[in-house]
């Protein structure tokens, strides 16, 4: 069954930082893989609670089009440093 998976970066990381993790867990798994698109700015605002609910707002949407490629309806998260 195909588990869609979602990567959750750390503080003041960005999609790309977490490139390779994505094409390496796309060809191991046999996965759709997503990444959370926060930016550094997304993290620097986090420091206010408007700032956390922009980022979770991003996971959010993020997990739910994971979820349009899961046939099983459930996704994994990968979370690294803050993302996790």
């Amino acid at each position: 069954m195909a588990q869609s998976i979602v990567i959750v970066g750390g503080f003041l990381s960005f999609p790309a930082v977490y490139r390779g993790m994505h094409q390496t867990l796309a060809e191991l798994a046999g996965q759709p893989v997503y990444v959370v698109r926060a930016s550094i700015h997304d993290w620097i605002l986090a420091v206010s609670p408007v700032g956390w609910k922009r980022l979770l707002d991003k996971l959010h949407r993020t997990v739910r089009r994971a979820l349009s490629s899961s046939s099983t309806g459930k996704v994994t998260l990968v979370g690294h440093s803050a993302g996790g």
